[in-house]
């Protein structure tokens, strides 16, 4: 639901006085809502926030900055003059915004994730008795097997947990649409490069989803509230944590966001970036068109990135409380 821009033109994009740059996205039927101005300066940084909380992602598939006048005599009404546009393959967007829209897999797993990686974290407190931690571990069970497990109980207060498909219930879904969109990149590097890094992604969440049931089975057995547990304990919320964020398999930096790095939250990033194209001058061919240059610019919200040279634009969406853990 937001877009933030932030674009270095280099030492030729500022221009004359009395003239402004401004961003617009524009839907399938040609209607435009402007992103905001950007001052004449090369660089262009701003966040458009949808006053609705729209799924921008999934309205907009072509972005263009055009020059303006300054003042403005018409600011609800774009130029002419584009100075810079993109449009996104219509196929590669719509793929995205079902990964990435409320109940989508990626948004899915990522939520998921996050809410069994908070019931860790309260697994952590001082004091707590065993009862409470079995909750909290057939909580954690349910969020990652959903009703369809073999463990699934539905009895008793927070037992109940998760949306009923849990992380790996989504995973199989958030790989079929991460390749549907890049069987629509029509050779796209940057789509198919991203579309592999999901699919990687979610094969390593669903690997570390494991490994975090089967330590809350251990103590889901256990008869007393001993050292073993106590361990298990501390297992559950290191795990969780690579479920989520991922795991640093390369010794370098921390946990990544690709390779065989990526965790929920790489899964649900990713999917938002498959709108991943090139900055380019001038107004874009329409969205939808199949001969689409590998010029474009744009990754239309839910949470897409824009990268070119010296150029980047980030679409993110919000996140409820209850999904994000910090």
């Amino acid at each position: 639901d937001s877009l933030v821009v932030n674009i270095d033109l280099g030492p030729l994009g500022t221009l004359s006085s009395g003239s402004q740059y401004e961003g617009w996205l524009i839907d399938i039927a040609g209607n435009k809502v402007s992103t905001g101005t950007y001052g004449r300066d090369a660089e262009l940084i701003g966040t458009y926030v949808d006053p609705e909380g729209a799924n921008l992602l999934a309205q907009y598939p072509t972005f263009v900055v055009t020059v303006e006048p300054n003042p403005d005599d018409d600011p609800e009404k774009p130029s002419d003059d584009i100075a810079y546009g993109a449009s996104v393959p219509i196929v590669v967007n719509y793929w995205s915004a079902q990964l990435t829209s409320s109940g989508g897999p990626a948004k899915g797993m990522y939520d998921q994730a996050s809410m069994a990686h908070m019931y860790a974290q309260n697994a952590q407190a001082e004091g707590i008795e065993l009862d409470d931690l079995k909750v909290i571990a057939q909580s954690i069970v349910n969020l990652i097997e959903g009703s369809a497990g073999a463990n699934y109980n539905a009895e008793g207060e927070g037992i109940n947990a998760g949306d009923g498909l849990g992380v790996t219930g989504h995973a199989p879904a958030a790989r079929d649409l991460a390749a549907k969109a890049e069987a629509g990149a029509d050779g796209d590097e940057d789509i198919e490069d991203t579309a592999d890094e999901i699919n990687r992604a979610t094969h390593n969440t669903v690997r570390e989803a494991g490994r975090v049931r089967d330590v809350a089975l251990r103590i889901l057995e256990a008869t007393t509230l001993n050292f073993t547990v106590q361990k298990e304990v501390e297992n559950l919320l290191s795990l969780s944590t690579r479920m989520l964020d991922g795991v640093d398999a390369d010794g370098e930096d921390g946990p990544g966001s690709t390779g065989d790095e990526g965790g929920a939250r790489t899964v649900y990033e990713k999917s938002q970036d498959l709108n991943q194209f090139d900055l380019d001058h001038g107004a874009p061919p329409p969205a939808g068109d199949s001969t689409l240059p590998r010029l474009i610019l744009a990754a239309l919200a839910a949470g897409a990135l824009l990268l070119a040279a010296g150029a980047l634009l980030v679409f993110r969406s919000r996140r409820t409380a209850t999904a994000a853990v910090a």
